[in-house]
């Protein structure tokens, strides 16, 4: 049978001498023997183990987890289950992970609406990306919203045609004028702006968000402080204390 010293098992695993005696320390990986001289031997089945830890500590393992594997005698149970929860910890990481990168991309195309990166236009930044998430869920639930008022007025339509009447559709079209005006007002009350000269953060009167011309992200709108009239960054208005209305 072969034996290994510290340095030997090391090698053969690609791993270094010090690893190799932190997982004896940590009591997860013991040698089998001792030489006469006190030099810690392991044979094929620490050989083995090794492996197996390094396998693990790959996949992100901890110690613990680890040492619970390798000490129950039915271990393919027992890895089983660490295995689900750790592919389940590791889906949310990569859900979040797609979040920030999401956030990071929308934001990367917002930063052309600034010329210069000052410290105010950074705070401008991490607000944008602080309410980049509630933002796009406010948009999704705008647009299924928005679903429903089609569908009311286009099954008046098609009653009035069925019916041979005018009077379901004008009834529709009175409804659905109501509900789009109460979504449209919805959203206004939920959206703040950024004025990219001075930085203010503002909601404009609701006459000026409603006529302005807007893209995805921004509305032409004139600042309450600088009065400049430019491409206002659109966002959540999370605190309503901090949001100056003209």
């Amino acid at each position: 049978m072969s034996a290994f010293t510290t340095g030997e098992l090391a090698k053969a695993c690609q791993v270094s001498v010090r690893t190799v005696q932190y997982y004896d320390q940590r009591g997860i990986l013991r040698p089998s023997a001792f030489s006469q001289g006190g030099r810690r031997l392991y044979d094929e089945k620490d050989l083995q183990r090794l492996q197996l830890i390094c396998f693990l500590r790959d996949l992100d393992f901890s110690i613990e987890q680890i040492r619970k594997i390798l000490d129950e005698d039915n271990r393919s149970k027992v890895l089983t289950v660490i295995l689900d929860q750790q592919i389940k910890d590791l889906r949310e990481e990569v859900d979040k992970k797609r979040q920030k990168l999401d956030s990071l991309v929308n934001l990367s195309k917002d930063l052309s609406l600034w010329e210069d990166l000052s410290e105010d236009s950074l705070t401008d930044v991490t607000i944008k990306m602080r309410t980049n998430q509630k933002q796009r869920h406010l948009y999704v639930l705008m647009i299924s919203l928005g679903m429903f008022g089609n569908v009311l007025l286009w099954g008046s339509l098609w009653l009035s045609f069925v019916w041979g009447s005018i009077f379901p559709a004008i009834i529709g079209f009175l409804l659905s004028s109501v509900y789009v005006s109460f979504l449209v007002r919805y959203f206004y009350r939920q959206v703040a702006y950024i004025c990219p000269e001075c930085h203010r953060i503002f909601r404009p009167p609701f006459k000026s968000f409603f006529l302005a011309s807007h893209t995805p992200r921004t509305r032409k709108l004139t600042c309450p402080q600088c009065h400049k009239r430019s491409h206002c960054i659109e966002i959540m208005a999370v605190n309503q204390e901090e949001t100056h209305v003209l």
